[in-house]
């Protein structure tokens, strides 16, 4: 059986790296990314969730929700931004966000 990894989507470095530590701290294994096109590119096995920023540099945090979705990925993805409003988060719940963090 596959190790629960948590799976941590920012391009701001210093969030990053802090929320990794965080995870790592509590006993997760932890993978980082720093665009969502890199984690979208990555291979996603076993056990975890996402901790997922809306502003990501190269695209918004809802397409890659709807990537996952169209994939069929049924990972738990948690939305943690300092972005949030009512549509963006009504809109992630749509894409399948099981939480929406402001």
């Amino acid at each position: 059986m596959s190790e629960f990894t948590v799976h941590v989507v920012d391009d701001d470095a210093s969030v990053l790296e802090a929320l990794a530590l965080l995870m790592r701290l509590e006993g997760f294994a932890v993978r980082t990314y720093s665009s969502g096109r890199d984690f979208l590119a990555a291979t996603l096995e076993g056990a975890g969730c996402v901790v997922l920023d809306m502003r990501l540099g190269d695209m918004h945090g809802l397409a890659v929700l709807a990537a996952l979705k169209r994939r069929g990925n049924g990972m738990p993805v948690i939305v943690l931004t300092a972005y949030g409003d009512i549509p963006t988060t009504v809109q992630a719940m749509r894409e399948g966000a099981r939480d929406f963090l402001t």
